[in-house]
């Protein structure tokens, strides 16, 4: 399965980014950047990054014209639990072991990444013939597990500094006055420093910084008696973001529709970045083509207006285990029907929903509803931010 085999090729949040851009290089995408939006024409595929985590991904209709158009957005985020390593990762030996200091990103301790095993890699920061450049790493294999307590000791005590074992030795190689000089020398393990250099084509003193971070190693597979269940880590909410772009690539030219999927970062941890959905990414875009249509004030207002935004986040299908944890006549269950969000902590009235209930209809689609039960809380999603933000009409759904 494609999804399956992109997951396992891009396990950091930045290889994920990186493989998107390449599908839309090969579909004829132009990437443009924040310092040069000049470009943008009608019938014109484009796409912009920022801090290679987030992408917005559009196709300018022919016949679009800024006031009765408007446009269709998936929103999703691209990023997931994970343990980063610290910016000093170094740790003190226990019993011999290497290990590595990390922070979980949102939930990334918790119980799920016991005894798993772990890859390691991420974003590179070098200096290298005067110039700086970002790499993207991935060391080969398993480097390391979260090793839980023998039950035979009883209740596993609480340890909130987990460090993944990545060796039987914590002896340190003999640096040598190069590395001595290096910028992060004493701050991260010498062993770990030169293998990031290896896979990044550098030496370790023209490392200058790193995004790196430990991600679940095992491969994404079909599975089941009847090969119809997906087992994946980071499916939240890289499913979404995935299928947002195939289906971008897919859809048929919409002469007067401007079709966009935005992808964020740090949707885990609150969205309040430059790269996240309170930053201003989609609205760039938008301002962009407004811009180069000559679009007045009046027309923009009416665009945003006409337009229809669906935030698209993965939910919790009903698990049979638990059954009474859910909402009765609101849980979401395989192959039934994209679900749609409502109540709690989820944007979209009934009109919202009313159109997707339209648009269902002319698929051939049935949709289900998710909301969770009146002593329990659920997740959020970027879907209310970008409704306040944008005042686009917005819907929350969902695989």
């Amino acid at each position: 399965m494609d999804f399956c085999r992109f997951m396992d090729e891009h396990p950091t949040v930045y290889h994920f980014v990186e493989g998107l851009r390449h599908k839309l290089d090969a579909a004829g995408f132009n990437e443009i950047t924040e310092r040069d939006l000049a470009r943008i024409r009608r019938g014109g595929r484009y796409y912009l990054t920022r801090n290679g985590t987030s992408l917005v991904a559009f196709v300018v209709g022919l016949d679009f014209i800024p006031g009765p158009d408007g446009a269709n957005v998936v929103a999703t985020h691209v990023d997931a639990n994970r343990l980063t390593l610290k910016p000093s990762s170094i740790a003190s030996s226990v019993m011999g072991y290497l290990q590595f200091a990390t922070a979980p990103y949102a939930d990334g301790a918790n119980a799920s990444w016991m005894d798993r095993d772990l890859g390691l890699g991420g974003r590179v920061v070098v200096k290298q013939n005067g110039a700086i450049a970002s790499k993207l790493v991935r060391l080969p294999g398993v480097i390391g597990s979260l090793p839980t307590l023998a039950p035979h000791f009883g209740a596993m005590p609480a340890n909130l500094e987990q460090k993944p074992v990545v060796a039987s030795s914590g002896t340190e190689p003999e640096a040598t006055d190069e590395e001595k000089h290096a910028p992060l020398y004493g701050k991260h393990s010498l062993r770990l420093l030169r293998a990031v250099a290896k896979e990044a084509g550098c030496k370790v003193n023209q490392i200058l910084e790193w995004d790196m971070e430990f991600f679940s190693a095992e491969h994404a597979k079909i599975g089941g008696l009847d090969k119809d269940l997906i087992y994946c880590s980071r499916m939240d909410d890289k499913l979404c973001s995935y299928a947002a772009i195939d289906a971008l690539l897919a859809a048929p030219e919409a002469a007067h529709v401007l079709q966009i999927a935005a992808l964020y970062d740090n949707e885990e941890i609150g969205s309040e970045t430059r790269q996240g959905a309170k930053g201003n990414l989609l609205d760039v875009a938008l301002t962009a083509v407004f811009d180069s249509l000559n679009a007045t004030i009046d027309e923009r207002r009416q665009t945003i207006a006409n337009s229809y935004l669906v935030s698209a986040d993965v939910t919790h299908a009903g698990n049979p285990n638990y059954a009474d944890a859910y909402l009765e006549h609101h849980v979401p269950l395989l192959n039934t029907g994209v679900a749609v969000k409502r109540l709690g902590r989820f944007a979209g009235s009934g009109v919202d929903a009313g159109v997707a209930q339209l648009i269902a209809a002319r698929c051939h689609q049935k949709l289900q509803y998710f909301a969770p039960r009146n002593d329990t809380r659920t997740g959020g999603t970027i879907g209310p931010m970008l409704a306040a933000y944008t005042g686009i009409p917005t819907v929350d759904m969902s695989h």
